[in-house]
């Protein structure tokens, strides 16, 4: 007689969670796209330092491009965080179908709660770093919508700019995305890594937790 294995739901989404933590797939992009930023320093190094209208042509054009690759850079980390904030919303709603009378408290399992676990950019923020960098990405992808008063901006678009504002960024702006860059710990703009590594630990931390919290409920092995 064969042995019938009873699926356990609970280790499929932390397996899902940890497949997602050791893929190596957001490197490979971000790799290329702070090389990118690094060559459009090495246009500007060496231009004369004087008032030709060339020089500041190619400063500014430069420095355009500089703000779209952090902005692509930005969007490409959210589809990332997002593909973990789904796997542990789908973790909520299978629990919640089995035992609802018992909540997961390692978050409470929307969005907001997912993107606010975790270390805050600093001190006195309340926000954490993955907000930020999720909340540059909306930013980057809708910023030509939003009204030049960001105060009579309503619904999600309101609390973007609540956050970005936390931390420096200001309508009419043309360098917001480098304002950022700099916040999250790359001030050369090149080290695009360093925003893998923020999304990187936001990871290992919400599997940690959630692994032991699972534990200790006797609902994964």
């Amino acid at each position: 007689m064969k042995t019938v294995h009873k699926i356990n739901f609970y280790n499929i989404y932390l397996g899902l969670i940890r497949s997602v933590i050791h893929q190596d797939d957001l490197v490979r992009i971000l790799e290329p796209l702070g090389e990118a930023i690094k060559f459009c320093h090495q246009r500007v190094v060496g231009l004369p330092e004087n008032n030709d209208p060339y020089t500041d042509i190619i400063i500014d054009n430069e420095t355009e491009v500089v703000e779209n690759l952090l902005g692509t850079t930005f969007i490409s980390c959210q589809t990332f965080i997002t593909n973990i904030v789904s796997k542990i919303i789908y973790m909520h709603k299978y629990h919640n179908q089995l035992n609802h009378l018992t909540k997961l408290k390692t978050t409470g399992g929307t969005r907001l709660e997912i993107l606010s676990f975790g270390e805050k950019l600093n001190g006195n923020s309340k926000f954490t770093s993955v907000q930020i960098i999720d909340s540059f990405a909306n930013y980057y992808k809708h910023r030509d919508e939003w009204n030049h008063n960001w105060n009579k901006l309503n619904g999600k678009s309101a609390e973007t700019a609540r956050i970005i504002m936390s931390v420096g960024a200001k309508s009419g702006s043309t360098g917001n995305l480098r304002m950022a860059s700099e916040v999250l710990g790359n001030p050369k703009f090149t080290d695009t890594f360093e925003f893998y590594k923020i999304i990187h630990r936001w990871c290992i931390s919400l599997y940690d937790e959630y692994n032991k919290e699972l534990k200790q409920l006797n609902l994964s092995v």
